[in-house]
């Protein structure tokens, strides 16, 4: 994990009080996500405010590998398809990392 890039951003106890009335509800609805704690949503309020997309959801089911490859794979049921989250997480892995993301849609044989 690379703890070089950035600063931490300050937690005041004012701002703890105006993240929990008012920018949690925004920015957790922003990210698609139920909750964030406190860190987080300083965080991703810093790195929005210099222009970062943040992906909170979305990411592969699993990360596997040996000692020669590393797979990301989602499991989708039936024929479900990628959510748009996935869609994008996948773009941005393929797009930076040259990482494919493998879908795999297991069948039950009974």
């Amino acid at each position: 994990m690379d703890q070089r890039r950035g600063e931490a951003p300050t937690i005041e106890p004012s701002y703890i009080h105006t993240e929990l009335t008012t920018a949690v509800p925004s920015l957790a609805h922003d990210l698609a996500v139920r909750t964030l704690n406190l860190p987080e949503i300083a965080v991703a309020r810093h790195l929005t405010e210099q222009g970062y997309t943040i992906l909170k959801r979305g990411w592969p089911d699993f990360l596997v590998f040996n000692e020669t490859e590393v797979r990301l794979v989602e499991v989708k049921p039936g024929i479900a398809s990628l959510k748009k989250q996935q869609v994008e997480v996948a773009d941005v892995l393929h797009r930076f990392f040259g990482v494919q993301v493998e879908v795999i849609h297991p069948r039950w044989d009974s």
